[in-house]
């Protein structure tokens, strides 16, 4: 009798310490998920943001254009990216298609060649 009590105890424990074990795999699991997943954010390689370019060309000609749009007034953030052979001057990290195709209603009149458009590759 005390045997088989013995027994049944250690499968109970056995049983709960495993699925201790696979939870905490699952939550490592997720954790580096998370993590490919900023990561992929990060550099564009995940389509989670709308943008607008206003210009592709050379380093010089595109700084030149970031201070021409400085100077517009315009309150959207803007920084220049390079994408090989090109540096592009993106403006904006519009969370959806609506917010960014307002900011394009503001920008077209500064900056008629400006497109819509999601990072990624």
């Amino acid at each position: 009798m005390k045997l088989k009590l013995l027994i049944i105890v250690l499968i109970g424990f056995n049983f709960s310490f495993s699925q201790h074990k696979i939870e905490g795999e699952k939550l490592k699991l997720t954790e580096e998920l998370l993590s490919l997943k900023t990561s992929l954010v990060k550099n564009y390689q995940l389509k989670s943001t709308y943008r607008i370019q206003l210009f592709s060309g050379s380093l010089d000609a595109a700084q030149a254009k970031e201070t021409e749009y400085q100077e517009s007034g315009l309150n959207y953030t803007s920084f220049i990216y390079y994408e090989a052979p090109n540096y592009k001057l993106w403006v904006g990290n519009f969370k959806t298609k609506l917010d960014a195709d307002r900011a394009y209603l503001e920008i077209k009149s500064f900056f008629p060649n400006a497109l819509v458009f999601r990072p990624g590759r």
